[in-house]
Formats: structure tokens, sequence, C-alpha cells
């Protein structure tokens, strides 16, 4: 599930500024700007990790660890954002990555257990006789909490973050 709608905003003249000032590279520029974007959409990322954690199922807890590697979050390209997400959507090498590691690919189920399931029943068939009833997931809407609670905490921290992340690079050189 991605959020959509939401978008943040950073004092670009500043940043601009420090990049002159320190001298940094189109490309130390970039790295710097890509790491602090980063940084940002892994508080929100963390979040809901933390909060897959507390997810409880039919019999108690459900396990969480083999779910967790698939709240994602990707920097695009052209430094325009953070998307985050519980949708999987992995490429031919990361399937083959995770085939070959005997992982199976399971993110699909976090959308269900985000946000919940209907009543479901087994159709009719040639060994069933008549429906029976599979149960349901109740909505925990984990995501959904953790991008409304660390979404103001990711917006205040990204200025600063991508400013930490340039004199990191700047003291490098």
């Amino acid at each position: 599930m991605a959020v959509e709608g939401i978008k943040f905003t950073v004092d670009v003249s500043r940043i601009n500024q420090m990049i002159k000032d320190l001298s940094l590279t189109n490309r130390e520029a970039k790295s710097a700007i890509r790491r602090g974007l980063a940084a940002a959409g892994g508080i929100i990322r963390k979040q809901a990790v933390q909060n897959l954690r507390s997810v409880s199922g039919k019999n108690g807890r459900i396990n969480y660890r083999p779910m967790q590697r698939f709240v994602k979050f990707k920097v695009y390209k052209d430094l325009g954002g953070v998307r985050i997400d519980i949708l999987g959507g992995l490429t031919r090498k990361q399937s083959a990555s995770y085939r070959k590691r005997g992982i199976r690919d399971i993110a699909y189920t976090l959308k269900f257990f985000d946000l919940g399931t209907s009543d479901r029943y087994n159709k009719t068939g040639r060994k069933l006789s008549k429906k029976r009833y599979t149960g349901r997931i109740q909505a925990s809407n984990f995501f959904q909490n953790a991008v409304k609670s660390k979404q103001t905490e990711a917006q205040t921290s990204l200025g600063n973050l991508i400013e930490k992340y340039i004199n990191r690079i700047a003291s490098k050189k």
C-alpha cells in the first residue's frame, strides 16, 4: 500500500547554497540528497516494521520476521521523492535471488493484515458439498498508522538529514 498525496518540502535554496559553498560535484550532491531521502523514508519504514511486530492473527501474534523484509522503500531515480510500500513488486533479479535462497515472496499477505478481509468461504466443488467458512482477517492498519504517526517527524528531519549527508561527504574530501 502506498499512501498517495503526502508531499514534503525542503528549503532548497539553503541546500543549494551549502552544495555551492562546499564545492561538491554533481555526483556527490546527488549522493547526499539520495542518502537524506533514504534516511527520511527509513523513519517511516522502521515504524511500519515495528507496528507489524504487534499484528495478531487468529492464533495470536503472527510470525513477522519473514514479512518485515517486504516493507520496502525506494528513492526515485530523479531524486524527486521516496516510495514506501508493502505491495511487493519484486524485480526479476530480486525474485531469482529470493528463489535461490529459498525465500518465498509473501509480500501480498501484508496487504491483508493491513486492510483486513471480509468473511471468506471455500467454493463448493468436487469434494465440497457446501460452502465452508475459512475465516477473516481483522484489519490492523499497521502501515497506515506508521505513516500517520511518523509523517511529521520525517518531514521535519528531511532537510536536516540532507544537510548532514552533505557535510559528511564534504568532510571526506
